[in-house]
């Protein structure tokens, strides 16, 4: 790469420099990357970053195109670029091809720097078209999502929870659950222009930051609803928010505080799941089962079972016995499972008491395989 001189006005600086603040300024995982893409990929040049949470923005970057380049920026070098473009009315970024970056006030003052690695990513999805479409104000949408994300009075939350944003005929939503913290559930709503209806779950925390530092309250910003995304369009940048499982992320963690508070000792092992030590250790996991949401209780108590019709009548007749079990094979094991509704959370540790006394001598009843079977082994964590 040729060595590369760019004028930026005084504006962009202070637009990339807000934006690399929302994403919390870490230059090991997520430093600002200026991008000059090929012409053929039809892509503006841009800055991206990424954000704590996995959301990705794109920044307004107003030099022409010029050849095709990729580089990482320290934050400091963009903050201090701000400082001499506020200063001198404007401030050159010179990149040379011994991997530096240098930025020079129009008084003389610089500083040089190292360039970083570009990590990986940064790339932005190319999904097909929204199922559903909101504009509005960014003003509107600020004061609908702000206090959407935070905890009722009384709760003391420090960290806000996952909001499942709403688009219907005329008007958005973000709805607020707050009820497993011992709150409520809540839905703030405002007019927009909508197409289409759909919902999608997230983290607020960095949208609701863009929203509020690097928006006009009077600019218009759009909101579209893809599968696996969430895009924000402002006029100066636009945001590709991750979803997230609303479901367990509300439930998994207050499962495993209960737990813990119980005595037990807890492992995560997936978003959705987790390992209670014990005799024997069982996996909890979130399931959606139809229109129920329940905490699965399970485990491994027989292996290398012969899946036959006189085993099955045999093991079947042993978890009948058992109120509330059920059974299932699973290549060559044999796994038994209680289900926990959701509502009855706080019963979590009484019913695993009582799951595991239900299974007390399983393993003397079967003749199965192993005279004493493994117990939740790593091949044996089932769904």
């Amino acid at each position: 790469m040729s060595t590369i001189e760019l004028p930026i006005a005084t504006d962009e600086w202070e637009r990339i420099v807000r934006v690399a603040k929302v994403t919390a300024w870490d230059d090991r995982h997520n430093p600002p990357v200026l991008q000059h893409p090929f012409p053929e990929l039809g892509v503006d040049p841009q800055w991206r970053l990424r954000c704590i949470d996995g959301t990705l923005v794109e920044v307004r970057h107003d030099v022409p195109r010029m050849e095709p380049f990729a580089v990482a920026l320290p934050t400091r070098l963009l903050i201090h670029a701000a400082a001499l473009a506020d200063l001198d009315g404007g401030c050159v970024l010179t990149i040379d091809d011994n991997r530096y970056a240098t930025v020079r006030g129009t008084n003389g003052s610089s500083l040089v720097e190292n360039l970083l690695p570009v990590p990986p990513g940064y790339e932005l999805p190319n999904p097909w078209q929204p199922a559903a479409t909101a504009t509005l104000e960014a003003d509107r949408l600020f004061h609908c999502l702000f206090p959407a994300s935070i905890a009722p009075t009384g709760l003391g939350q420090e960290e806000p929870l996952p909001l499942e944003l709403g688009i219907s005929d005329g008007e958005i939503g973000f709805l607020a659950d707050w009820s497993m913290a011992g709150g409520h559930r809540a839905t703030f709503r405002t007019p927009a222009t909508t197409d289409g209806s759909a919902h999608f779950g997230f983290w607020p925390v960095a949208l609701t930051e863009l929203v509020r530092g690097v928006t006009r309250g009077s600019e218009s910003v759009t909101l579209a609803v893809f599968e696996k995304w969430l895009r924000v369009t402002a006029e100066d940048w636009t945001a590709w928010v991750p979803p997230t499982g609303l479901a367990f992320a509300r439930w998994i963690p207050h499962a495993t505080e209960i737990l813990e508070e119980a005595g037990e000792s807890v492992t995560p092992i997936a978003d959705d799941a987790f390992s209670v030590m014990g005799s024997p250790a069982v996996r909890v996991a979130f399931h959606d089962v139809v229109d129920q949401q329940v905490l699965r209780i399970s485990t491994v108590v027989a292996t290398n079972a012969e899946d036959s019709l006189d085993v099955r009548r045999r093991l079947d007749g042993l978890v009948h016995s058992r109120p509330c079990l059920k059974n299932w094979f699973e290549e060559g094991r044999f796994v038994v499972a209680i289900d926990l509704d959701v509502s009855q959370i706080d019963q979590l540790p009484g019913t695993l008491r009582r799951f595991r006394s239900q299974l007390h001598g399983f393993d003397l009843l079967l003749s199965i395989g192993d005279s004493m079977p493994d117990l939740f082994t790593e091949a044996g964590l089932v769904e």
